[in-house]
């Protein structure tokens, strides 16, 4: 009973929060929602990127209570496009890569004087966090149960095909296979920095590891990645949220105030 109430304290406090601190970065007709807590002192960034939301809710920012007391710089960006305006992956609209273009500008201007960046988030928001980390040259990347296969995924279920088709314009099988290939392109890049320390987060029991992180690991270690691997057991692909939260808190905590190498 006390830990439902806290926790619904927190939940009213990062609303609170959320209410009085979002703003807008706009790039010539185009904008993204965010939030920017700065910590004075610290010249560490953590990247926040969201996963869908809950069926019939809004698109919202993750942990911003997990990390409301950590002494670092923090940037949440809101994935509020495409399909009920349930998210993009921060990539694209009706075939226009402009998010993907509009989420790079938003973090290129928070990440000026800043020695260490991480990028973190879990499903969609681990997607995003694996593929800005690397195509942005982050110092180290957290990761939950991230999808690798978009084509793929966003075909598997009828629920999901109207989100590619709002990011595509069509969901087809050559559509399918250029959105399951973007991952895997960035990854085998020769100019891709390979310095980065990537942490995944999965269960081995849900089924996004057969099916997306399976070949995902495999893919970063064939091309001489340093990937941390933290398993834990559930089956269920949205239990990762009661595992990778306190993951990232721990980590961000061991590198607070600690200079990039």
């Amino acid at each position: 009973m006390l830990d439902k109430v806290i926790n619904k304290l927190k939940h009213l406090k990062a609303k609170h929060y959320i209410q009085h601190n979002e703003k807008e970065f706009s790039s010539g007709n185009h904008r993204i929602k965010y939030l920017f807590s700065p910590c004075q002192g610290s010249s560490d960034l953590i990247v926040v990127f969201s996963a869908f939301p809950g069926s019939g809710k809004k698109a919202g920012y993750n942990m911003v209570s997990t990390f409301g007391k950590a002494k670092i710089n923090k940037l949440y960006i809101l994935d509020d496009f495409g399909y009920m305006n349930r998210g993009s992956y921060y990539l694209s609209e009706n075939g226009d890569f402009y998010v993907r273009e509009l989420t790079i500008k938003l973090i290129e201007r928070f990440s000026e004087n800043m020695t260490r960046r991480t990028f973190l988030g879990s499903s969609k928001g681990g997607y995003a966090a694996l593929y800005f980390g690397l195509l942005l040259g982050a110092d180290a990347i957290l990761a939950g149960a991230p999808q690798y296969y978009l084509g793929n995924y966003l075909t598997s279920k009828p629920e999901h095909i109207p989100i590619l088709d709002a990011m595509a314009g069509n969901h087809d099988a050559e559509t399918a296979e250029l959105y399951n290939n973007l991952m895997k392109k960035l990854i085998t890049a020769e100019e891709t920095d390979r310095s980065c320390s990537i942490t995944i987060h999965y269960s081995k029991q849900e089924p996004t590891y057969e099916a997306h992180i399976k070949d995902m690991l495999k893919c970063l270690k064939e091309n001489n990645y340093k990937v941390a691997e933290d398993v834990a057991e559930y089956k269920n692909h949205g239990d990762v949220s009661g595992f990778f939260p306190a993951l990232c808190l721990n980590i961000i905590k061991k590198t607070e105030g600690k200079k990039n190498d």
